[in-house]
């Protein structure tokens, strides 16, 4: 009977030695496969690439969206339009009654002053200013205004012994037109002509203010 108790005592102790490293083994193995698996996941979330933001996000405030394809330029500033002018695009003009009776010239190379008789006029002019029409006057009650200003030679019948048989004298001369008119028949002219002698000057008595032939009493 002794020894059939030893022997299940030996037998006894031999099962739970063996239970014992069985446990242990499968608790090493448990572990070991935990970490493995976090390794594994770490490794995972490593290679991932970053996740992009979703579609129709809100874009930041004060950052520019761009287009596809390129950046889309600013819109071009709108040019202003030029304000009005009391100026009148028209251009005077000047009867020249040794020409035509009715057609107003503008910038002539002569002008018959003395309409009756052709004893005076300009000869040879060259013009450095021609103006536009400037309205002058309260509304309804408008005037035309310019001036016209050249350089030529003024000439004047000495009628000795008349004027038929006379000889031109040529004086030079500086010439003014003004005071502008509006003619019935259509467009504006100059209606006077100032002379301001250069150098060699006409008789005493010689006129240096003409006034110019009207197209609508023609």
């Amino acid at each position: 009977m002794t020894n059939i108790a030893a022997r299940r005592t030996l037998l006894t102790g031999a099962a739970l030695a063996v239970a014992g490293v069985l446990i242990a083994g499968c608790t090493s193995q448990s572990s070991s496969s935990s970490a493995s698996a976090q390794r594994t996941s770490a490794a995972s979330a490593a290679q991932s690439p970053p996740t992009s933001p979703a579609a129709g996000a809100t874009t930041p405030a004060g950052s520019a969206p761009t287009r596809s394809g390129g950046s889309s330029s600013a819109p071009a500033a709108s040019t202003p339009s030029s304000g009005g002018s009391s100026s009148d695009e028209s251009v005077p003009g000047v009867i020249d009654c040794s020409k035509s009776l009715s057609q107003l010239d503008v910038r002539p190379t002569s002008l018959l002053l003395v309409c009756s008789d052709g004893t005076a006029g300009l000869q040879h002019l060259t013009w450095s200013h021609w103006g536009h029409n400037i309205t002058t006057g309260s509304p309804g009650q408008t005037v035309p205004s310019a001036t016209a200003t050249g350089t030529g030679e003024f000439f004047l019948n000495e009628c000795n012994p008349n004027c038929a048989q006379g000889h031109d004298q040529t004086y030079p001369v500086q010439v003014t037109l003004s005071v502008v008119y509006s003619s019935p028949y259509g467009g504006t002219y100059f209606g006077q002509a100032s002379l301001t002698w250069e150098g060699n000057r006409p008789p005493a008595g010689t006129k240096s203010t003409y006034i110019l032939p009207d197209p609508s009493r023609l």
